[in-house]
């Protein structure tokens, strides 16, 4: 197995809100939406999807726009995120 083949994952739903910039590193810009995806049982996951702005033009990934139903293929990833707050 190569190690591009990890973490591999395909999801089908509704993006739920329009894509809004994320941040920016290295020179690339990143966007940031959510899918949802509706299980058995009337139930859904929302879950956060992150996109380089080089797929926005490659892809035609803005006209994915809130409400439509898309098809996303890509790694999941996560990372660690720390919030510092200030004693006052």
């Amino acid at each position: 197995m190569k190690t591009d083949d990890n973490n591999r994952v395909e999801l089908m739903g509704k993006i739920t809100e329009d894509f809004v910039f994320l941040y920016k590193r290295e020179g690339n810009r990143y966007y940031k939406s959510h899918i949802q995806i509706e299980k058995k049982k009337g139930t859904r996951d929302i879950i956060p999807i992150v996109v380089p702005e080089e797929l926005f033009e490659k892809n035609s990934i803005k006209k994915a726009s809130k409400g439509k139903y898309v098809k996303c293929s890509g790694q999941f990833k996560s990372h660690n995120i720390y919030t510092y707050k200030e004693d006052t």
